[in-house]
């Protein structure tokens, strides 16, 4: 499935999904609120449900911290 994921990430469907996730933010990210570069991140995960892998109601806009914490990869560091 990994593989399956890894594959649809490089789709222009896929490039249409993150870009509109991260203009829909207008530059902030929706955790914090701070104006950091911004990655696309699915709300509920892909690897469990690919039918979310393109819905923008399934995207949030983070920066790198906020989108490990959400990931579950790191602490909040700056509380």
């Amino acid at each position: 499935k990994t593989v399956f994921i890894r594959k649809m990430r490089r789709t222009k469907e896929y490039a249409h999904w993150r870009k509109a996730v991260i203009e829909r933010a207008c530059g902030k990210c929706e955790i914090c609120g701070r104006n950091l570069p911004l990655e696309a991140h699915h709300i509920r995960s892909i690897h469990k449900d690919i039918s979310g892998i393109y819905d923008l109601e399934n995207g949030q806009a983070l920066c790198n911290d906020c989108h490990l914490i959400a990931d579950g990869k790191e602490k909040r560091k700056y509380d």
